[in-house]
């Protein structure tokens, strides 16, 4: 499941990470760079992520799994510059 976020301006969505829930989230503009999103709106970043989420959420995995640390209470966040 995934969703637009404006607090983030980015997509919200989960994954498991040491059998716990880790809310995450990715900017609209490492989607813009990396996935093809055409603007910022909410449409063109959902629809990016649907195309591509099953890589970002394996990315967004192996990030937490490299010992990034992250506070349990704000989303893990991916930024562009995460993924160059």
């Amino acid at each position: 499941m995934y969703a637009y976020n404006p607090d983030f301006n980015g997509v919200s969505f989960r994954i498991k990470v040491l059998g716990r829930n880790c809310r995450c989230v990715i900017t609209a503009e490492a989607l813009q760079d990396h996935y093809e999103a055409e603007g910022d709106s909410k449409e063109a970043l959902e629809s990016a992520f649907a195309e591509n989420g099953e890589e970002i959420m394996t990315i967004a995995e192996s990030m937490a799994h490299e010992g990034i640390e992250y506070d349990a209470e704000l989303p893990f966040i991916i930024y562009s510059s995460d993924l160059d």
